[in-house]
């Protein structure tokens, strides 16, 4: 149970480094920079204190580059980028400028990266291996490291509703369930990177700076896309690539 405890910890210190950053940025001179330059900042700087923790402490190989053929992983993944796609193209038609779209592309790509290297490459990895060869040990894996996906998200509770962040908890559970199934039937964190993304890139280019507010339509469309994430899931875990991550 070593690793599950790394796990556990890993978590709870970069919980406390993503409030101590926010924190410095919002009561610091920093607090007058653009939005989207603070975000990026703040991104770079987590993703730097991960995989420093990564390397000197949970020490988890994490991999970008897979050993399946590029046919196998698209098969995985290809329903997820069409999906996705087709939002992303739709809310270009509503969204910024080229410029702004362009921040909007570097931002979503560096959050992915941070929350992927984090939540799929390391933690979902310690999962793994601690539970590797008991019995669904690949479901609880995924189940716990989603989870804590999840409950990351509770850091929103300082800037929008309780109602509203539970309904992100759910998306969020779903999402990372989702996103386990394609790091580990790709056997790249590229995919996972890509998909999350593409799936934020649509909210940063239709409310950049504000949460959304709790509604009928709100409740149905989040309960909606959870249980289309959960399909899509089941789809992904049904694939037969053989990967060893």
């Amino acid at each position: 149970m070593k690793r599950f405890r790394t796990a556990g910890l890993l978590w709870i210190v970069m919980i406390i480094t993503l409030i101590v950053v926010g924190l410095v940025f919002k009561d610091t001179g920093l607090h007058q920079l653009p939005f989207f330059t603070k975000v990026i900042s703040q991104e770079v700087v987590c993703f730097l204190i991960v995989y420093i923790l990564n390397k000197v402490w949970s020490r988890q190989t994490v991999h970008f580059i897979s050993p399946v053929r590029l046919r196998k992983q698209l098969g995985v993944v290809w329903p997820l980028i069409l999906i996705l796609l087709f939002f992303d193209i739709s809310v270009l038609t509503i969204g910024p400028a080229f410029k702004g779209v362009v921040v909007n592309i570097i931002t979503v790509l560096l959050i992915g990266l941070f929350e992927e290297y984090l939540s799929r490459g390391v933690l979902f990895t310690l999962f793994l291996t601690d539970l590797n060869g008991r019995s669904h040990g690949l479901l609880r894996a995924t189940v716990f490291s989603s989870l804590l996906f999840s409950l990351s998200h509770l850091i929103n509770l300082s800037h929008q509703s309780f109602g509203v962040t539970l309904l992100q908890l759910g998306f969020a559970f779903a999402f990372g369930f989702l996103l386990c199934g394609v790091y580990y039937k790709t056997g790249s964190l590229i995919w996972p990177i890509l998909i999350h993304a593409m799936n934020d890139f649509i909210g940063f280019n239709t409310h950049p700076t504000t949460s959304l507010q709790l509604s009928s339509t709100v409740v149905w469309v989040q309960l909606t896309e959870i249980v289309v994430i959960f399909v899509l899931a089941l789809y992904v875990f049904s694939r037969h690539n053989k990967i060893t991550i």
